[in-house]
């Protein structure tokens, strides 16, 4: 049984289902599949819509369960609650983990019905949804964290803006930074910045990099 005790070393394995999106641009899931403690958890990951075949191909190579809702849109989100229920039960998942927005409000959804033991969710963004003005969004945050155990911030400033501006309860939230493996860093080569800087500032011009999402929430226009 997989939450069953392995013999050897008399320590209880859990059975943990991250719930995503559909694919993994930042490498994060990935991370979490090289990194586990393999003594400790038995990982499955699963995703609201159908798995990128890429990211699939990546974490079976290192060993971690794949399963998918397969919601093509949000009109299919009640099957897909009522699916992954099932696939709780089934699988008598002892934690949920919940990533994002979507996946985690169909994904605590379906851990409260199936009354999923342990329920976490991870709040990558922070006032996103106030600053935009999308009031119904903000409720579901805050109903996410109602059916959540646990709330894991990724920076403080997630957190405060959580207390201030959704009430969270302060007792729920941790604040746990997102971890970098820096294996995935390296240089591509010794001579890698030399080569930048000839060609993008030849003449000895300050060089600025920055580094993230084209997205409005980055703010890029304000910057350029």
């Amino acid at each position: 049984h997989l939450s069953g005790r392995d013999s050897s070393t008399h320590i209880v394995k859990k059975t943990i289902l991250h719930f995503a999106e559909d694919k993994d641009t930042s490498g994060f899931l990935e991370q979490l599949a090289r990194w586990h403690d393999r003594e400790r958890y038995h990982m499955i990951f699963a995703t609201l819509r159908p798995m990128e075949p890429r990211l699939r191909e990546k974490v079976e190579a290192l060993g971690v369960e794949c399963w998918s809702c397969n919601c093509h849109s949000r009109k299919e989100y009640l099957r897909g609650i009522l699916r992954l229920q099932r696939f709780l039960q089934r699988r008598h998942i002892d934690i949920l983990h919940t990533h994002l927005f979507d996946p985690s409000v169909v994904g605590l959804l379906a851990g409260t019905l199936a009354r999923t033991p342990l329920r976490v969710l991870t709040r990558h963004y922070s006032n996103y949804h106030t600053r935009l003005g999308k009031k119904w969004h903000v409720k579901l945050d805050q109903m996410c964290t109602r059916l959540a155990h646990r709330v894991i911030c990724v920076s403080q400033h997630t957190a405060d803006d959580m207390m201030r501006e959704e009430n969270a309860p302060p007792q729920k939230l941790r604040v746990i930074h997102n971890g970098i493996d820096f294996e995935r860093a390296k240089l591509s080569s010794e001579d890698a910045p030399k080569q930048l800087r000839d060609e993008f500032a030849p003449d000895g011009e300050f060089l600025m990099l920055q580094v993230s999402r084209f997205h409005p929430e980055k703010g890029q226009e304000w910057l350029f």
